[in-house]
Order: structure tokens, then sequence, then C-alpha cells
């Protein structure tokens, strides 16, 4: 990948990669009110409930019969680990998935159910990046592959399948995107999807959508450097990272127009919001949609079509 560039045809490859592994979650519309046609990709109806499943896929299946032999580690707050033991378990690969001490119990059950003999669970570190460097070096100690949640050309391109299906689900209703929103962690998934959609169509706006607590991408766009930020909100724990992934900030003066951080506050009311229209998404889940009812944005968008991305629904319902 030339100067960690995500390009079309990668995206498209995995498309094809992983197709027959993965759902195609429904492309919905939804009002909020502000006069504008939005749409939400459903991503929390994805098999293990977020969209994280795509990336591990992608990336699990292109490893090497000794790769697979090694067996495969990850670090994760919850829905990565999900994707990675998925993946594993189709491709009868073992995994070690270390989550931070914090991690939301239903995420820790959902990984330990799907871990069955394959896998194994340990809660270690205090939060994600701690977790991370301890996954880290224990993949180098056992000789094992480690599985980058957002770094990861493979991963990202495993993700930006989900605007392959958007942009044909919208191509059905006779619709081109003029904005797309997409929640923003360590930056794997707006890369994936807006590496893809800004080269279909270049005039629709990718918009980031950050917690105030955890704002890695845009402080390292700011600062033109991959800054780390002191701490990382753990109510929106699935985008709880401290510095934004090497290849999402190469890529995000490229796919990115808008940068969009929201009050957490706004974030609860967004996730009540879609609850009452039966939609249950975690936090992370509901950032993207959360951005409309920022101030900033509140009256931008009228007459504009928009999509949010709902990443994940790992939430007791």
């Amino acid at each position: 990948m030339k100067n960690n560039q995500v390009s079309l045809e990668q995206v498209l490859d995995a498309y094809e990669k992983i197709k027959n592994a993965v759902r195609v979650t429904p492309l919905t519309a939804f009002e909020c009110g502000n006069g504008c046609e939005l749409f939400l990709k459903r991503e929390d109806l994805q098999e293990t409930g977020a969209y994280k499943l795509r990336g591990a896929h992608n990336l699990v299946s292109r490893l090497s019969r000794k790769e697979k032999a090694r067996g495969v580690v990850c670090a994760s707050t919850g829905n990565h680990a999900l994707g990675v033991v998925h993946a594993c378990s189709l491709a009868r690969t073992g995994c070690v998935v270390f989550m931070p001490e914090n991690t939301s119990p239903e995420k820790i059950a959902k990984a330990k159910a799907y871990s069955g003999r394959l896998a194994g669970v340990e809660l270690l570190g205090k939060d994600f990046d701690e977790s991370s460097k301890i996954a880290r070096d224990y993949a180098k100690e056992k000789g094992m592959v480690f599985v980058h949640p957002f770094d990861d050309a493979r991963v990202i391109s495993g993700q930006g399948t989900i605007a392959v299906e958007l942009m044909k689900q919208l191509d059905e209703k006779g619709k081109t995107p003029d904005y797309v929103f997409a929640p923003v962690g360590g930056g794997g998934l707006i890369t994936g999807i807006g590496a893809y959609i800004k080269a279909v169509s270049p005039k629709t706006n990718i918009v980031s959508v950050e917690p105030d607590g955890s704002t890695c991408l845009f402080e390292a766009v700011k600062h033109n450097e991959r800054v780390v930020i002191d701490s990382a909100d753990t109510f929106v724990d699935a985008v709880a990272v401290k510095q934004a992934g090497k290849i999402a900030f190469e890529n995000s003066r490229r796919i990115i127009n808008m940068y969009a951080v929201v009050p957490v506050n706004t974030v609860r009311y967004a996730c009540s919001v879609l609850e009452k229209s039966g939609i249950y998404a975690e936090p992370a889940g509901a950032l993207a949609f959360s951005a409309l009812y920022t101030p900033s944005f509140l009256d931008s968008f009228e007459g504009k079509t928009v999509v949010c991305i709902v990443s994940g629904g790992n939430v007791k319902k």
C-alpha cells in the first residue's frame, strides 16, 4: 500500500472476500426533524452486533496456513474482540483476546460465549491503550499474529465494505449521499468508508464524529501529528482511544471534509431517541447520529441526503 493510502480496489477486494461471512445490513429511513432525508446504516444488526466483524474477517481470512497455526491475538474494548473471535472460529484458528478491566459486562459475556475452546479472554489494563500494549507484547513473546483494531490496511478495507453496501442501497433508491457521518475512535472505520465513497462520489462530504472526551483524530489533524491525548472518556467505550491510527491520520486530509465533536450528554440523548424507535445502539453506535443534534449542525442539512453509521448495538436490552 503506497504511502498508506487505502484504495477503492482494496475495499472492493475485501467486499468479495468477506461477502459470504457477513450480513448485508439494512439502510433504513429515519425522521430526525431537521429537514434532511436521513438514512441509518444498521451495523448494530451485524452478526456480532457491530461492524468490526468485517475488518476482522478480511484480515484473518488472508492469513497463511503457518500464521493460522501460530494463532491470533487482539486487544479490544469489546466489538473488535467479538469480530476477531468470530473470524477465528470460521478459520479454525486459536486466539487470545485482551480487554480492559472496565469493559462492559455485556461485551465480556459475548466474547466468552463466542470464544468456546478456540479462544481465551484476559481482562488486563486500565484502558484500551494499556491492553493493546499487553496484547502486543504477548503476541511477540508467543510468536502469534496481532490483529490491530484500526491501524491495518486489511482491517480498514474490510470496514470499508459498509460503504459498498450503502452506496448500492442508495442507488436503488435513486439517491447519492450529500453527507456520510461516521463514528471515530482510532479512525479505521471512517478511513475505509471514506476511501471508497470519495472514489465513487467525490462530492459526498465525509464527516468524522468524536465525543468530546475522546478526540484523538481531531487533535491529530489540528496539530498535524499523531498526538496522544491525556485521557479517553469511557462512556463511549468503543471509541475510547488515546492516539489515532497512522493510516487514518495519513488519509484524513484526503477523505474527511468535516469534524464534529459531540458532548457526551448529546450522545446519551441520541441513544434515547434511537431507543424510542426500537434501535438499541450502544453509545458509539449512536455517536454519528448524535452529531445531528449538536448546535453547529442542527440546521445545516435541510433538503440534503444524509447517512449515519449506527456502528454497534452491544448493550443490555
